[in-house]
């Protein structure tokens, strides 16, 4: 019972790390008022790059996820910040999509341990476009984030309930 209540409690965490809103009204998932998540910051922030796309599918997921990366490192070079520890985030489905679209222009290197496209690549479970690495989360569908990812932390405690939102330096 514990083990499977702490999984759903881990979910619930990572949503409203990523999608909370104090502002949310909806019926379900009310758990998302706790705080303000990465997405809602992002809008409201003067430094994050917004693009305008469609829906994300098998088709256009690509170009999706090229956009967003041509869009961050053009601000990043204009900004003179460095782009070596950016990574591309996707909701888990998207992800699912571009596994899908990546799958159908696959060559293999013989023994299947990496697998290269012109500007794609996969190492192990590693998908990296333009040299990007791409990462699966509960971000909202039809969502790209791409930055430094490195001070972005969620720390919980299922044991006793204790949760803790930090973002350090975005």
């Amino acid at each position: 019972y514990f083990g499977k209540l702490r999984q759903k409690m881990a979910k619930e965490y990572q949503e409203i790390f990523w999608k909370g809103d104090t502002a949310w009204s909806g019926e379900t998932k009310k758990y998302l008022k706790v705080t303000d998540g990465i997405e809602k910051r992002l809008k409201n922030s003067e430094h994050a790059q917004k693009l305008t796309g469609s829906a994300i599918t098998v088709a256009n997921v690509l170009s999706q996820v090229e956009a967003a990366i041509l869009a961050a490192i053009t601000y990043a070079a204009k900004e003179e910040v460095p782009t070596d520890d950016y990574k591309v985030l996707l909701n888990k489905a998207d992800y699912d999509l571009l596994v899908m679209a990546l799958g159908k222009m696959t060559v293999n290197d013989g023994n299947f341990t990496q697998t290269v496209w012109s500007n794609y690549g996969k190492k192990g479970d590693i998908i990296t476009i333009y040299g990007f690495e791409i990462h699966a989360s509960e971000i909202s569908k039809n969502t790209i984030i791409v930055g430094p990812t490195g001070n972005l932390v969620l720390g919980y405690d299922t044991q006793d309930s204790q949760i803790e939102y930090r973002i350090i330096d975005m």
